[in-house]
């Protein structure tokens, strides 16, 4: 995926579904690999269908919910799952966070999720992760970065 390799990743799916048609991290890679693509209304569906077979499901499933979401330009429903992730996120929750609550203009709260990521001293900008997720169509991309830079972040 992160080669940008989306036909051969989408192959590898659907051989591992194949084998096991119920494991539900692939599901839940699968819906990753569906809203990188530019299908997130099929990603939430395969989110869905991941977290009903595995109960206990680990708290990426919510984050892949809440990344399918922004996509789907869901952002008030991508910040409430984002949320449920927000005792110790990771760059790649605050990321979306902070873009999801740009597009809802909610500029202060986006702004506060910018200096919780600086605050995790990783000299990097938020731009860096986002310049490198791996959308099939440059628009995705581009949407991202324009929400982060609303947000205030800077290269």
């Amino acid at each position: 995926l992160y080669r940008h390799e989306f036909d051969e990743a989408a192959l590898q799916f659907e051989r591992a579904l194949t084998l096991n048609p119920n494991d539900s991290h692939t599901i839940i890679t699968k819906a990753w690999l569906l809203a990188y693509e530019g299908h997130p209304e099929q990603a939430l569906e395969w989110v869905q269908r991941g977290m009903q077979l595995n109960a206990n499901h680990p708290d990426w499933y919510i984050s892949a919910r809440g990344m399918a979401l922004f996509c789907s330009r869901s952002y008030a429903e991508a910040v409430i799952q984002l949320g449920r992730n927000f005792v110790s996120p990771n760059i790649w929750e605050l990321m979306y966070m902070t873009a999801s609550l740009a597009q809802l203009d909610r500029l202060d709260e986006a702004r506060l999720q910018v200096e919780r990521y600086s605050a995790q001293g990783l000299g990097r900008s938020m731009l860096v992760y986002a310049r490198h997720e791996p959308y099939r169509h440059e628009a995705g991309r581009e949407h991202l970065i324009t929400s982060l830079r609303k947000a205030g972040v800077q290269d």
